[in-house]
């Protein structure tokens, strides 16, 4: 393999792995994962969780990545090579992004149903909060889930209804 397993993408302020969680690449998190990548603390399982792919965030459990890990930690540590290059629109996604929380708060914040039963039927704690003091609830609830548009923020309520349901 050319590339570290544990590099970091050229496409923004995560991990090889996490980056290819993000755009539902199995076979290329199997290989990385193959060849030394570390599964732990590097966003995998929470992009694969707001991108809703449950073959990657199974992959990624499988392989000891506990289900309730958070990004926020590696923040300072994640954030070194970007503030280095200047790529500061990147860095503000990341710190906002970051603070999502669980792998269940991004399912809950991209509306993905499928992702939040999936993951609270591998042990996912729904009463966790992000670094905001909020839980998988509370965004549904207060946010709404769906890309950070302003205009996208707001979901129908009967489907706000229906994740809620789902967190209860």
């Amino acid at each position: 393999m050319c590339v570290d397993p544990n590099g970091w993408s050229l496409v923004g302020p995560i991990s090889h792995l996490a980056h290819a969680a993000s755009v539902g690449n199995l076979e290329v998190c199997k290989l990385l994962l193959d060849h030394g990548a570390h599964p732990h603390g590097c966003g995998g399982l929470w992009e694969a969780a707001s991108a809703g792919n449950i073959a990657i965030a199974e992959l990624l459990i499988d392989r000891g990545v506990d289900v309730n890990e958070t990004i926020s930690p590696k923040i300072q540590e994640n954030l070194r090579p970007f503030k280095a290059h200047g790529r500061l629109e990147q860095l503000e996604r990341f710190m906002k992004e970051s603070q999502q929380g669980t792998p269940l708060h991004a399912a809950a914040f991209h509306d993905k149903a499928d992702m939040i039963e999936f993951l609270l039927s591998r042990g996912a704690n729904k009463d966790v909060q992000n670094d905001e003091g909020e839980t998988a609830s509370d965004i549904v609830d207060f946010m709404g889930c769906g890309p950070p548009e302003p205009e996208d923020i707001q979901m129908p309520l009967e489907r706000r209804y229906e994740i809620l349901d789902i967190l209860k």
